[in-house]
């Protein structure tokens, strides 16, 4: 992706708002799950950056694209 991870997470963020702006248009609330899953997802957003370019994670990532190809 030539944007790089900011607009990588930033589609993923408009997915979470998407879902609180339902949320609030639907229910008048933000529902628990959406809030909880909401949070996780942004605030993996750093972990998964610096685990994304480890060599524990390369060499995961390799072995499991062996199965699939």
């Amino acid at each position: 992706m030539q944007a790089g991870p900011p607009a990588f997470f930033g589609l993923t963020d408009l997915f979470v708002v998407a879902c609180v702006l339902y949320d609030l248009v639907t229910l008048k609330r933000i529902h628990r799950a959406t809030a909880l899953a909401g949070l996780f997802i942004v605030a993996s957003q750093p972990l998964r950056l610096m685990l994304g370019g480890t060599h524990a994670w390369l060499t995961f990532a390799t072995w499991s694209t062996h199965w699939v190809a």
